[in-house]
């Protein structure tokens, strides 16, 4: 096709016809060398010097699957957990087959040398104590994950852009995302004026309510803090939150008494435990006979979400879903008994 419309320019027009041609190749030849040419990028480690277009990736954290997946490839490996049940049905939809390199606090690094990849992306959490060995498997993007805010996360996914050589691609799709979670703020608020008038009707007092998401498992229960990316999310969408000012954590493990001086009146809880009848700590606080004082009981405004969503994926795909989440959740109801949102998957 390409010489076709070469020749058509030559009988036309030969100056023509050769300008056009040299301008062509000379793009070419452009995207040819920018692909090859090194690119630097800032991490948590050494920072990343890489050429070219990585093809094998393995990413040791579900934010980094997320914006793997978001600039359109497949990693050839993932620390999944040996639970691939975890990733998110959006991105399933959009990835092909994949090798889990193991759990995401050990990933197996005998399994990622034999994927043979062009780039790693670890965690520097979890990841600093064989950093260097995965330097010396393949070149190591070192970012952090676990604990990282909502907002540093959408940058990471710019910086693995980059990395990945579709560092425009990448943004395009952010600004996708900032333009959808524009939106989901526009129709949960309406949704809280919604709610609000129907809370009048019924005579309860109209005011700013305050959200919590935890989680819990064998170990209790942990709130999702000021630093926490569901956190980071809620307050983009205009909510309040109920935790403590001056609080600068990601994660506070709380006891009843804790949980009870915050005094939410939306608690949204990923429960780990839910598949074996629900962690014992949840059901030690609905016995505590304190509870029925709670705001979010007496306004049966405790609610589970699916914590793989709310919790491990940490990427734009579980961002919006949170919006899903709460406009369900407040658009409802206040008179919903304690139950599973609608259509929301748990693990």
């Amino acid at each position: 096709m390409f010489a076709s419309v070469v020749v058509v320019f030559f009988i036309s027009s030969p100056a023509v016809a050769q300008q056009s041609t040299t301008s062509a190749l000379e793009q070419i030849q452009s995207v040819g060398q920018g692909l090859q040419q090194e690119r630097r990028v800032p991490d948590k480690g050494d920072g990343l010097v890489i050429q070219g277009t990585p093809r094998r990736v393995v990413v040791l954290e579900y934010s980094f699957l997320d914006a793997v997946v978001l600039a359109g490839i497949t990693p050839v490996g993932i620390a999944d957990d040996q639970k691939p049940q975890r990733i998110l049905s959006q991105l399933k939809q959009q990835m092909g087959d994949y090798q889990s390199v193991g759990l995401r606090g050990q990933p197996n690094l005998e399994t990622i040398a034999s994927l043979k990849p062009d780039l790693i992306i670890a965690d520097q959490r979890r990841h600093s104590g064989i950093y260097r060995e995965l330097q010396g498997i393949a070149p190591t993007l070192l970012l952090l994950s676990y604990g990282a805010e909502y907002n540093d996360l959408l940058n990471d996914a710019v910086l693995i852009g980059q990395a990945l050589g579709k560092q425009s691609y990448v943004e395009q799709r952010l600004q996708q995302h900032e333009t959808a979670m524009d939106r989901f703020r526009v129709q949960l608020k309406s949704a809280q004026l919604e709610n609000a008038q129907l809370k009048s009707t019924q005579g309860q007092q109209a005011q700013a309510e305050r959200f919590l998401f935890a989680t819990a498992s064998e170990r209790g229960v942990a709130v999702h803090a000021s630093k926490a990316f569901a956190t980071g999310v809620i307050h983009r969408l205009g909510l309040q939150t109920a935790i403590p000012q001056g609080d600068n954590s990601a994660y506070m493990r709380v006891s009843f008494e804790q949980m009870a001086g915050m005094n939410p009146d939306w608690l949204l809880v990923g429960d780990y435990n839910r598949a074996q009848g629900g962690a014992e700590a949840l059901k030690r606080w609905q016995a505590h006979p304190l509870w029925p004082m709670l705001n979010m009981v007496k306004k049966q405004q405790l609610k589970l979400v699916d914590p793989k969503v709310w919790s491990l994926s940490r990427g734009i795909f579980a961002a919006e879903q949170i919006a899903e989440d709460l406009i369900k959740l407040v658009s409802a109801s206040p008179l919903v008994s304690f139950a599973p949102v609608e259509g929301v998957q748990q693990p």
